[in-house]
């Protein structure tokens, strides 16, 4: 069971449910039509790890760009679920998922499992991942820290938001994350495989590229 979540202000979690674009739904549909009824959480096999995956290779997404147009999708339909971190292990040896800046937010040896989709109570956001244990890793930002369970509440246009245990020790300073945001290319190119980092208190955001997910050849 994943604790339950401190909420500001007595707000109940809101939830923005995003419709994807029609050409993204096809590449869902499919997926989605194997769960079962009910909300979930539902269970992936390693098969539909992969094929979830390979959706976000043909795309050239990363894996934040897979979770932004994947999580609305099970949202408008009020579908959960749940990928064990052995599976995404596995799926690791034919599939890689990024670069060390996909390892700060989503430290693969790590992961227990992660929940993405409805949320089933208050308890639960639109991105849940469990730690074994917490995590640590220095990047030019500083220093990424994860608590043994953190995630993001919502889906926000572009956005992974309202985002609870992740923090960023930068010199003295700890910050916490507020979301991640898909972004264009600052230089000016073509490159979709942008993301902006946003942290409570630091006003400027930290852009950063991010390798998208291929298939091992």
């Amino acid at each position: 069971m994943l604790y339950a979540l401190p909420r500001s202000l007595g707000l109940i979690f809101t939830f923005l449910l995003v419709a994807p674009l029609p050409a993204q739904e096809s590449l869902f549909e499919s997926l989605v039509d194997q769960l079962p009824q009910g909300s979930g959480p539902h269970l992936l096999s390693l098969s539909q790890v992969e094929q979830l995956l390979e959706i976000g290779a043909q795309k050239r997404w990363n894996v934040f760009d897979l979770l932004n147009e994947g999580i609305p999708y099970l949202i408008a339909r009020q579908k959960r679920v749940r990928v064990l971190g052995a599976d995404l292990r596995s799926a690791a040896k034919i599939y890689k998922l990024g670069d060390t800046r996909v390892d700060a937010v989503l430290p693969l040896p790590k992961i227990v499992e992660i929940q993405i989709g409805y949320p089933l109570n208050a308890q639960s956001g639109a991105a849940d991942i469990v730690l074994s244990e917490p995590h640590t890793q220095f990047l030019e930002l500083g220093e990424f820290s994860l608590q043994t369970r953190y995630g993001f509440r919502q889906v926000r246009g572009r956005s992974l938001a309202d985002a609870y245990g992740i923090a960023v020790r930068n010199g003295l300073f700890s910050f916490e994350m507020s979301h991640i945001e898909r972004v264009p290319d600052p230089t000016g190119g073509n490159n979709p495989n942008f993301i902006a980092i946003h942290l409570h208190l630091f006003f400027r955001p930290k852009r950063w590229h991010i390798d998208p997910i291929r298939k091992i050849s």
